[in-house]
């Protein structure tokens, strides 16, 4: 009888830690998600106005189109 209750304890401790090391790895991939599409957001808007100052390094768009686009491209963040 002592056995008994001895291993239910130690099953109930293992069901624990199980449980906890789960909740644990999903909290853990739910913020890596978010920290993730954070970052990809800013990648991108990063990308568009970086084309954009290389395009106008080249000479391909003048000032004034330049500036135009750059304020386009910070109004729709």
């Amino acid at each position: 009888m002592m056995n008994q209750m001895h291993m239910n304890g130690i099953s109930m401790m293992t069901i624990c830690i199980v449980g906890l090391l789960l909740f644990l790895l999903v909290l853990v991939a739910i913020v890596y998600t978010v920290i993730r599409a954070i970052v990809k957001k800013e990648s991108k808007e990063n990308t568009a106005i970086d084309i954009l100052k290389t395009s106008y390094a080249k000479g391909e768009i003048n000032e004034d189109e330049y500036r135009n686009r750059l304020n386009i491209l910070k109004e729709t963040n």
